[in-house]
């Protein structure tokens, strides 16, 4: 499987095999021109309730969209980025316990993906009800078939989206 990326405004854009761990994604986007984030430059773990404040577009999305953005930044960056976006302590926060556990099983994710350590915050935090994240629907259907395809991480929060997900935004 391939996806292109495109980057803003310089017309580039880069064929890549889905499966790259982030380092190699980096090394094929620097052949291209493409800078990093700057760490310090990067949202933590710490902001992700902000942003999916900001970033909730209508009430059918559920603050994701400030999920994806978290992503976007995370593949974004360098492995000292990640590392910083990781490890910032989650404070309490008035989101729902849902959409705290879609962010824990993102993040779960991302740390998984790249061996950075997992957030003690993300532990336990569990949704009531399966969820999908990113489809546009929760139809039983679509649950079912996307929980045979998510990432390994996904059950224990009991939130499910496809594991390619995580490099692609």
């Amino acid at each position: 499987m391939e996806y292109v990326m495109k980057s803003s405004g310089s017309g580039l854009s880069l064929k890549l095999p889905a499966n790259l761990k982030s380092e190699q994604v980096w090394a094929s986007r620097r052949e291209h021109g493409w800078e990093p984030v700057r760490p310090e430059a990067c949202p933590t773990v710490a902001d992700i309730p902000e942003l999916m404040r900001e970033n909730s577009l209508f009430e059918g999305v559920k603050r994701r969209t400030g999920l994806a953005v978290f992503i976007q930044y995370w593949n974004n960056t360098t492995d000292e980025g990640r590392q910083r976006m990781a490890s910032a302590e989650m404070e309490e926060t008035d989101l729902p316990a849902e959409e705290l556990a879609a962010a824990a099983a993102v993040v779960h994710g991302l740390c998984a993906k790249d061996d950075i350590e997992i957030p003690q915050w993300v532990l336990g935090k569990k949704a009531d009800r399966p969820m999908c994240l990113f489809t546009g629907t929760e139809k039983p259907e679509n649950v079912a078939q996307l929980m045979v395809v998510s990432a390994g991480v996904c059950a224990e929060h009991n939130v499910f989206y496809e594991e390619e997900f995580l490099e692609k935004v």
